[in-house]
């Protein structure tokens, strides 16, 4: 009988540097055999093209979170994973920013999942700036705190000292067992991360520190068989438009969304095409936090185009679509 695989959940409230993470430890970790799965919220993927471009296997699961909606979908293909002629060697999942952690453990303690994964942990990437807008935007940032064995406290370079210790504060109050890394665009040890060694899906214990293993990896949970609910006020809607985009008017158009008393835009991200450059940019905006960064270049076969991803409130598609539209180089 083989080794089971280990399982790596990735979770963290929207923006919060999860993709970015997942991207480094492929890249440190280059020789482990990974194999990711991507859900994303939307219908539309941004994360896993970003993801398989590194060369990792990824299948992705959009339109829907993978702790309630396409739950099965989760199921399905971990079962595709486990008759894989030459399976991975570490399996790694990055929920939808809206995901509670708890369904999705679950999954492993089904029969013919169990027998082949064995879940390693819990990473929980938060954005140091913006935890405290976060945990009030619902239950979800408070849930993936709660349940992680290692939180990634990303952002530090955009935050003062003060500032990084509240945040740091504030995680201990939610999960005082959980070990806090503080880091700049996600950027740590594998070591510090995978192979952690967890063996409990959920402690007896309700509220009590429960250690799995000489490294410490341990939890305390509150009742995990809640019913679980999304906000429904919350919508993700994709936008896209062929051809260059005109990055003054784009800076401008979203700078006017996320200021926009009629809206509250949680989460932008995207890929735009910007003229006389032959890299394509990755794109992310959380709340008033605009970033963009160059990624790889376009391929000769590919068309040059704009995908933006909105989660918020109050979004109408037809008005985001005509916005970018505006933006574009005619």
């Amino acid at each position: 009988m083989r080794e089971k695989i280990p399982v790596s959940v990735v979770t963290g409230f929207l923006g919060a540097g999860k993709t970015t993470l997942l991207r480094h430890l492929l890249r440190e970790a280059a020789d482990t055999r990974f194999v990711v799965i991507e859900n994303e919220f939307g219908s539309t993927g941004i994360d896993g093209s970003l993801v398989s471009e590194l060369g990792t296997p990824v299948y992705e699961l959009n339109d829907g979170c993978v702790c309630c909606t396409i739950r099965e979908d989760l199921v399905e293909v971990c079962q595709t994973i486990a008759n894989l002629p030459d399976p991975p060697q570490h399996l790694l999942i990055e929920t939808t920013g809206l995901a509670q952690p708890a369904p999705v453990l679950r999954v492993f303690d089904q029969k013919g999942i169990r027998e082949v994964f064995q879940l390693d942990g819990i990473i929980t990437v938060v954005d140091a700036a913006h935890i405290h807008r976060s945990l009030e935007d619902g239950d979800a940032c408070a849930e993936q705190i709660t349940y992680a064995d290692r939180v990634v406290l990303n952002k530090m370079d955009t935050v003062s000292e003060s500032r990084l210790a509240q945040a740091k504060e504030r995680v201990r109050q939610l999960n005082p067992l959980a070990r806090i890394l503080p880091t700049i665009h996600g950027e740590i040890s594998p070591r510090e991360l995978l192979r952690l060694g967890r063996t409990e899906l959920f402690p007896s214990s309700v509220g009590t520190s429960n250690l799995t293993d000489d490294q410490g990896s341990h939890h305390h949970h509150h009742d995990h068989d809640h019913e679980h609910q999304h906000d429904a006020d919350i919508h993700s809607f994709s936008v896209e438009a062929d051809g260059n985009v005109n990055l003054e008017k784009l800076d401008l158009w979203l700078g006017q969304l996320v200021r926009s008393r009629d809206l509250d835009m949680l989460r932008m991200k995207g890929i735009i095409a910007v003229p006389e450059d032959s890299r394509r940019f990755i794109f992310n905006g959380v709340r008033a936090a605009l970033d963009v960064r160059p990624g790889e270049s376009w391929s000769e076969r590919e068309e040059r185009m704009c995908q933006i991803v909105f989660i918020g409130r109050h979004l109408d598609f037809s008005s985001l679509q005509g916005g970018l539209e505006r933006c574009m180089l005619r």
